[in-house]
């Protein structure tokens, strides 16, 4: 009988931490989505929201054209969040042939209070 009990108490227990995950995780999908739709009704592309939560959003985007990027930090910034730290790498790939392409790639970590 005490066993039940606790097979009932943890599985009531597993279900609603499931369901704050859930609910965690929609939470996270709805704010994400913000600056994704804005910068589609403002025609910005090349540019991923690679994170955001109301605190915090990380901008994704290639050189050597900037212009889409200088496009959705002005957009992010005008909600009150500011450049933090930029990082760009250099990716490198062979897609026909023999010629390489480069192709830099810039992270954007931008923050409120």
């Amino acid at each position: 009988m005490l066993y039940d009990k606790v097979s009932i108490i943890s599985v009531i227990s597993v279900s609603l931490f499931l369901t704050l995950m859930n609910q965690q995780i929609n939470a996270q999908t709805n704010t994400t989505n913000n600056f994704t739709k804005l910068f589609e009704q403002k025609s910005i592309s090349a540019v991923h929201v690679f994170y955001e939560s109301p605190k915090t959003v990380v901008l994704r985007g290639e050189g050597p054209e900037f212009t889409y990027l200088g496009q959705a930090i002005d957009v992010v910034k005008e909600y009150g969040f500011s450049v933090d730290s930029v990082t760009v790498f250099t990716e490198t790939s062979q897609p026909i042939g023999n010629s390489t392409y480069l192709t830099d790639i810039y992270t954007v970590f931008m923050s409120r209070k």
